[in-house]
């Protein structure tokens, strides 16, 4: 191994977050192992977030932050590709590939893991709240849509990663 490869390697084990992640994603448990994918995920985007100037000086990404801080607070509202290409005097198609060119994903696929993300947060936040209640506040009238997209996104449902998270010692 080399120096540089060890340095890499050596000061990626020192993040303390870092090590929550592989410490829950070595657990048998779903849950922990979801905990863990969720700390990497939350971990990679801090890292893109640091590191996007460096990569693209231009402005376009900034172009976008209008449209994503608007669905990162409005998550329970409906929301329209239309409306969203409003907020920055676009059109519809241009936002689409603006957004799939900046961030690799459609804008809608990128509301809908926002809002996975959310639930996420909330199941375990607010174990009392049924997944009904939960489906509505992150933009789900039908909690049988909301519970098949949870699925989709972790491959399990709500309902398991809730009692999951109850069994949870602490």
């Amino acid at each position: 191994m080399s120096q540089r490869n060890f340095c890499r390697t050596s000061c990626i084990y020192n993040i303390p977050i870092f090590e929550q992640a592989v410490i829950a994603l070595s657990q048998d448990s779903t849950y922990n192992q979801l905990q863990g994918s969720h700390i990497l995920y939350r971990l990679i985007l801090e890292i893109i977030a640091l590191k996007w100037p460096a990569i693209h000086p231009d402005s376009r990404p900034q172009l976008l932050n209008p449209v994503i801080n608007y669905m990162t607070a409005h998550l329970d509202e409906d929301l329209s590709i239309d409306f969203l290409a409003s907020l920055i005097n676009v059109s519809p198609s241009y936002l689409c590939r603006q957004f799939k060119k900046d961030y690799q994903i459609s804008p809608i696929k990128y509301l809908i893991k926002l809002r996975m993300f959310k639930a996420q947060e909330l199941i375990t936040a607010y174990p009392h709240m049924t997944i009904k209640e939960i489906s509505y506040l992150c933009g789900y009238k039908d909690s049988s849509y909301f519970c098949a997209e949870f699925k989709r996104c972790f491959r399990i449902t709500p309902t398991q990663y809730k009692e999951e998270f109850l069994s949870q010692p602490y």
